[in-house]
């Protein structure tokens, strides 16, 4: 039967797991987006022409 020490030891290691996986997935994305930034930039204001052309013919 569990008690209460064992729940609160797991709640401790659950909570401790999802902070972990939060920040490393955190990171992750931080880190994949500043190495999409330089490459990406061309196609970024490719888009960005196209959009506002859009916007433009629009009004």
């Amino acid at each position: 039967m569990l008690n209460v020490q064992h729940v609160v030891l797991f709640m401790k290691n659950l909570f401790r797991y999802m902070i972990n996986k939060v920040v490393t997935t955190v990171i992750c994305q931080m880190d994949n987006l500043n190495n999409c930034t330089v490459d990406q930039q061309p196609r970024y204001n490719m888009l960005k022409t196209e959009i506002s052309k859009k916007e433009i013919s629009q009004k």
